[in-house]
């Protein structure tokens, strides 16, 4: 009882605050929210409500940052960040609320807030997320597209990366398939720039079958399964480097081991545009798990993709591309938008969004073959 009444004072003052001030400055300074477990409850309240939290001048013991100001400190960690245990901090992310990108001044506030808290020393942690929208990707923040009588396919190649790094000694057959050098990566990017063929999210192929935005006359999906480290240190500059967009399926349960990549580094990624997509926790077979293993493996990287990143996981690889109906059912029930297989093949039908093929990039072709096999036959036709 008495610890309820204690978690209640915060809401009740914040309460009484909004009330004097109004509906025209329904906002909270990060500096008037408590510490501990009455955090994350009074986030969700208030950003239920539609008031904006800012960081303003108050000074917040944010993770990596001793004592400073919390707008510098959120200038560093322009996103979804971490306090201390027993902290609460906030990120205030302002963006232009007019779709159409007008500029009049109007812009819409955000609110994202974590909260980990500790019940004393040796506890176990408890960290809870909120998040008020997640963000949308590049290809959903333009204006709506006219919608338009469905597409029935698509001719679209789905490329398939996993490594792109270099190789270790003595690698073995499996590991030389698998990886794609850093020179033949980016020769790979050149040849797609020279014989223009536009980059594009799953999101694009999803819109052009859906009769909304239709795809480039030429356009590819570049895909990287399993989150391996190289994929930030070699695939994510180069990308950029070519003006292209990648689309990464992590293996949610692998991220921050030795040789793959950290959530620090997605949320680098996904702020320039790559698109962070689920890959399972633990890269198990979906056919041979049961059912509340698949439901699982399925649900927890998408939740912790939007609870860390802030973005929305439509898409899902399937682990080693095994699926049969029940994995089919299972995806569907679990929220996403379609799943991509290990099948060869470059169309794409409205019918069969959970059934999406890809071409496998194997790391002993050149730029040229890959190119040979990637291109549908409606690019040939369109050449002649």
């Amino acid at each position: 009882m008495a610890i309820g009444a204690l978690l209640l004072v915060p809401l009740v003052f914040v309460s009484a605050l909004l009330s004097v001030v109004g509906p025209a400055a329904r906002s909270v300074v990060a500096g008037d929210l408590p510490d501990g477990r009455g955090a994350a409850a009074l986030a969700r309240r208030l950003v239920a409500e539609g008031v904006s939290i800012s960081d303003g001048p108050s000074r917040l013991p944010l993770a990596g940052s001793e004592s400073r100001d919390a707008a510098a400190a959120l200038s560093d960690a322009p996103e979804l960040f971490e306090p201390r245990n027993g902290t609460f901090g906030l990120h205030v992310d302002e963006h232009d609320d007019h779709a159409d990108g007008a500029d009049d001044g109007s812009t819409a506030t955000a609110a994202f807030a974590a909260a980990e808290v500790n019940a004393g020393p040796g506890a176990a942690g408890v960290r809870t997320h909120v998040m008020a929208p997640p963000r949308s990707d590049p290809a959903s923040a333009a204006a709506p597209w006219p919608a338009g009588p469905p597409r029935p396919l698509a001719d679209l190649p789905i490329l398939m990366y996993h490594r792109t790094g270099s190789l270790p000694p003595n690698p073995d057959a499996i590991r030389r398939d698998l990886t794609v050098s850093p020179a033949l990566f980016e020769a790979q990017l050149a040849y797609l720039v020279t014989n223009g063929i536009e980059a594009v999210t799953l999101d694009r192929l999803y819109e052009h079958l859906g009769g909304r935005q239709p795809l480039p006359s030429k356009a590819v999906v570049l895909t990287f399964d399993d989150g391996y480290a190289d994929n930030h240190e070699v695939a994510f500059p180069l990308l950029k480097q070519y003006g292209m967009v990648g689309t990464f399926f992590v293996t949610t349960g692998l991220l921050g081991r030795p040789g793959y990549m950290t959530w620090e580094q997605l949320e680098e990624m996904a702020d320039a545009g790559m698109a962070i997509e689920a890959h399972s926790i633990t890269h198990a077979d979906f056919t041979k798990v049961a059912p509340a293993q698949l439901a699982r493996e399925l649900a927890v990287p998408r939740q912790e993709i939007e609870q860390r990143l802030g973005r929305i996981s439509r898409f899902v690889a399937y682990p080693a591309g095994k699926f049969d109906p029940s994995v089919v059912r299972a995806t569907k029930a679990a929220g996403y938008t379609g799943a991509v297989t290990v099948q060869h093949g470059t169309r794409h039908t409205a019918a069969g969004p959970f059934e999406l093929t890809r071409v496998r990039v194997r790391g002993t072709e050149t730029a040229e073959q890959l190119g040979a096999k990637l291109t549908p036959s409606s690019w040939r036709d369109a050449a002649r």
